[in-house]
């Protein structure tokens, strides 16, 4: 069978789609390699181009039998990004809040990028609770996994989804109490957002008896300040 028994099973977990030309379109080599080496699926990120390569096969196909292989160093920071996750969900309605509570602890420690709840109403209007993760696609499988052990269900549904983001970065800055971190988010039209991180901000509250909120305005304070 087409793909081979030993490619699919390296493809666990990786977003694939099936071709209607005859013959092995991916071999276990080029699987493994994608396995080992990719960690994100979308479009081309921004880059500074430095090098391409191409690699073709001796096979006529319907499809052009080679692949590309593009190098360059990441590009601007304005510019948005695009990569492919997967979303798992399900519909709960007989767990409690701790048992969801503790259900998203271990999701968010095995790797997922998020997990949200969204309360619903079900068949019989009961109410219940929709379980959404978000996670790379090579996660999916043991996600899901953790998902039946963990709660109560019995159905998990599967999505490859688009996830755009802008470029972010961090920086510190010195309020008169300590470090803060901030992460600096460059939006399309160029201008810039800053949000401090909560666990400084918290840490300094605490060892100066001070309202978060204030630590949270003399970072944002002192990095505007910064950039003028």
């Amino acid at each position: 069978p087409l793909p081979a028994p030993a490619t699919l099973e390296l493809l666990k977990g990786l977003p694939i789609e099936g071709r209607p030309e005859p013959g092995e379109t991916v071999t276990p080599t080029g699987a493994a390699l994608l396995a080992a080496l990719v960690t994100q699926w979308g479009a081309i990120p921004p880059m500074r181009l430095s090098a391409i390569g191409y690699g073709a096969g001796g096979r006529d196909t319907a499809t052009p039998n080679l692949v590309r292989l593009l190098l360059g160093e990441p590009g601007t920071q304005s510019a948005r990004s695009s990569e492919t996750i997967v979303r798992l969900s399900t519909d709960v309605d007989d767990m409690t809040p701790e048992a969801l509570g503790y259900a998203q602890q271990v999701l968010l420690r095995a790797g997922a990028l998020d997990v949200a709840f969204q309360p619903l109403f079900m068949k019989k209007n009961r109410p219940a609770t929709r379980v959404e993760v978000l996670c790379l696609p090579q996660d999916a499988s043991a996600l899901e996994t953790l998902l039946f052990v963990h709660t109560s269900t019995l159905g998990v549904r599967v999505e490859h989804v688009q996830r755009h983001t802008v470029g972010r970065e961090i920086q510190s800055v010195h309020t008169p109490w300590g470090t803060v971190r901030l992460k600096i988010a460059t939006l399309p039209d160029g201008s810039r957002r800053a949000a401090p991180e909560y666990e400084d901000c918290r840490r300094l509250a605490q060892q100066h008896h001070l309202p978060l909120r204030r630590v949270y305005q003399a970072a944002i304070q002192t990095w505007e300040t910064e950039q003028q």
